[in-house]
């Protein structure tokens, strides 16, 4: 309680009324409360403690909330690229697994970039297929940051002069869970994949690994378009997940900016467990056997890698 001798008692010596703060206990209806009184001025508390007024009890003495802050800022929504790797940050020379990873640090596995296959040509990726070998480049499952129900994928490449095409080979593309290949027939409940190949005669398509895939090996989805020796090529390709064991999946692709191969019929998944989950690179002639195999040493160059959620190459 404030006593009443205390009433009108002076400031600390040396400071204003305005730099006084004070504790004051008050008492009404019996009980107690403790009023933290921060900076308020001596004599208005005084006052509204009972001074002046013979002692009585004092009204509730409402005390100023501390002004909340504004809340931050929303963050800013994530921009539509998830990765890109255009290799102009290296110098001409051996491109290795140590600059691969740097690149792409994030992978599950990788095949054949320590062993000399890959360069760096004038700002682009170069790749090497030993002559008279199948299924020898390079090949690596490069994790996305997030699990994804659409994506888009593109990038360039240029297969050398004279370049026989043979039987065919992959390139590389997207996948999700599992990375079916080889001949492993999705169930729906593991995973799928899709990459582009090249056929006899350079003819392009995609090659996907799907559930309802019409036997062992994946089917041929043919885009009506050849790859030219000597040129660059733009390949686009866009995924949209199906609902769980529905056949309402797509895909789009693109072929020099030009519109090749729209399917929305497809079943990727039985399960919402995975989706759109990796950057599938994979870059060899094949098949497995001998037939495939290359008649010489080949050549590839690649550039501009660009997955996102939107089409990022307008036509």
């Amino acid at each position: 309680m404030v006593r009443p001798s205390e009433c009108g008692s002076d400031p600390t010596p040396g400071t204003s009324t305005e730099e006084n703060s004070i504790t004051v206990l008050m008492s009404w209806d019996g009980q107690n409360a403790r009023l933290q009184a921060a900076r308020f001025p001596l004599l208005l508390l005084l006052v509204a403690a009972g001074c002046g007024n013979g002692g009585g009890t004092a009204p509730a003495v409402p005390v100023p909330a501390p002004s909340a802050e504004a809340p931050p800022p929303p963050p800013e929504p994530p921009g539509p690229v998830v990765l890109a790797v255009d290799f102009d940050n290296w110098p001409d020379g051996a491109y290795g697994l140590a600059e691969f990873r740097q690149d792409f640090p994030d992978h599950r596995w990788f095949i054949g970039w320590d062993e000399g296959r890959t360069e760096i040509v004038q700002g682009a990726l170069r790749v090497t297929y030993p002559a008279m070998e199948v299924g020898t480049a390079v090949q690596a499952l490069i994790t996305l940051p997030d699990r994804y129900d659409e994506l888009f994928l593109s990038y360039r490449v240029r297969f050398g002069e004279g370049y026989d095409f043979v039987l065919g080979g992959k390139l590389p593309g997207l996948a999700g869970g599992e990375a079916n290949s080889g001949g492993d027939v999705p169930t729906g409940l593991d995973g799928w994949s899709a990459r582009t190949m090249w056929r006899v005669g350079g003819a392009a398509m995609t090659y996907l690994y799907h559930p309802d895939q019409a036997g062992q090996y994946g089917d041929n989805l043919h885009y009506d378009r050849e790859f030219v020796p000597g040129r660059w090529h733009t390949l686009e390709h866009r995924f949209v997940m199906n609902a769980p064991q529905e056949r309402d999946g797509l895909h789009e692709a693109w072929f020099d900016g030009e519109p090749v191969l729209r399917r929305t019929d497809l079943r990727f998944r039985d399960t919402d467990a995975f989706g759109i989950d990796w950057l599938y690179f994979a870059t060899f002639f094949g098949g497995a056997d001998p037939s495939w195999a290359t008649t010489k040493e080949e050549h590839a160059v690649f550039d501009d890698f660009v997955v996102s959620t939107e089409r990022m190459i307008r036509p």
